[in-house]
């Protein structure tokens, strides 16, 4: 959208029409698996939340719900695997090798993530410099302070009010409350006036 933007204030644009489809989008979020695939040629096996080429990068069940853990380095495994207070492999020093034996040393963290809760994992983890996150029921997530300033109040004109879940951008613009979609024909009449069709 933004290159039809920037064409058009150089004078460029030769076609408005942006577009993409829920497919195509979908397809843009494989990005490491999408590459690999087309460029190693092989089929790619499917590790559900798991990263294909960095371990541990996973959900890892807890004793009363799920929680996230992304070690992105080898100093961030150290730290990782010395707050649980998990022995580590020679073998599992490097991400290579890690990749290579993720099912054991998953296995290894996953029966060591099941004895405490997300809470006490949250506050053992507290200054660590890995990735985590408590995995949220959607309820938990809309109510989260990093997200509930999305949830909007929304009026149809009659009165009735429901929620609705509002833009992910911010920006220094107010643009004010969303407004309640249209009912049919709603504003046919004042939109035929503005461009003047009778």
């Amino acid at each position: 959208i933004l290159s039809k933007v920037v064409e058009r204030g150089e004078g460029r644009m030769r076609d408005g029409r942006v577009h993409t489809s829920l497919a195509k989008t979908c397809v843009a979020g494989l990005a490491n698996v999408g590459h690999s695939s087309l460029n190693g040629g092989e089929r790619k096996e499917r590790y559900g939340n798991a990263h294909e080429s960095i371990v541990p990068y996973q959900a890892f069940e807890c004793a009363n719900g799920w929680m996230v853990i992304g070690v992105g380095t080898d100093a961030q495994f150290e730290e990782f695997m010395g707050l649980i207070h998990l022995e580590v492999d020679p073998k599992w020093r490097g991400n290579e090798g890690r990749v290579k034996d993720r099912e054991a040393l998953c296995g290894a963290i996953e029966a060591v993530m099941a004895a405490n809760t997300v809470e006490e994992w949250i506050e053992k983890f507290s200054g660590a410099k890995f990735a985590r996150g408590k995995v949220r029921e959607v309820n938990e997530a809309l109510s989260c302070p990093k997200i509930s300033d999305m949830v909007q109040d929304m009026e149809d004109g009659e009165g009735n009010t429901f929620r609705a879940i509002g833009s992910p951008i911010e920006t220094d613009y107010d643009w004010g409350a969303g407004t309640f979609p249209p009912t049919l024909g709603q504003h046919t009449d004042s939109v035929m006036r503005e461009f003047n069709i009778e």
